[in-house]
């Protein structure tokens, strides 16, 4: 008779044990759905973000490209997105995107600011010969350093929408030099001469 209680109390405890594991694998399941969740919508909003940043420089690019043309003809350039597009877009930056894409996002934004004060200082000048008046501004010096200048918020643009695409793991930021294998890792005994240039 001093035996009878222990297979009531081993099942008990099996029982208990069972519950208790269920328990917490209900729980650590819950928990990972909550991360889960969490990070795709975080990721949702940094895409957005991005999106929107991406969207604000391609429409700034546009007007880079068209704005003083050395000989005009088409349309007039599209206007700058407005102030109020341009604080959103750094706004979002600053809640949801990384330190590297602000950084290359303010580098592109110097260099446009760079060509709007071009743009101005030319229109400045065309309104003071118009009116007779004498300018101070160089328009010959403006006039050289405007291909520069586009050349270079070309490629800040660029390096902005690279980082964004790889951070958000998109395929748009591989280029196809990133793709193409290295011969030489693949085969060591081929030379440096015959290996792909990058």
């Amino acid at each position: 008779m001093a035996w009878e209680w222990v297979s009531p109390a081993a099942s008990a405890t099996v029982a208990l044990a069972a519950m208790y594991f269920t328990w917490r694998s209900i729980k650590l399941s819950q928990y990972q759905a909550k991360n889960r969740a969490e990070t795709e919508r975080r990721q949702r909003r940094l895409a957005d973000a991005y999106v929107e940043l991406l969207t604000l420089a391609s429409e700034t690019g546009q007007w880079v490209a068209l704005v003083r043309p050395f000989i005009r003809y088409g349309e007039a350039p599209p206007p700058l997105p407005s102030l109020a597009a341009q604080a959103r877009a750094e706004a979002r930056i600053l809640a949801f995107g990384s330190e590297t894409v602000h950084t290359l996002f303010l580098e592109w934004r110097k260099v446009v600011n760079e060509i709007v004060l071009a743009n101005s200082m030319l229109s400045s000048a065309t309104m003071a010969h118009a009116s007779g008046q004498q300018s101070r501004v160089n328009q010959a010096d403006v006039w050289r350093r405007l291909p520069a200048l586009r050349t270079a918020e070309s490629q800040a643009r660029q390096q902005l929408a690279d980082q964004a695409a790889q951070e958000l793991g998109s395929r748009l930021g591989v280029r196809e030099a990133d793709t193409v294998p290295d011969v030489a890792a693949v085969d060591p005994a081929v030379t440096t001469a015959h290996t792909i240039d990058r």
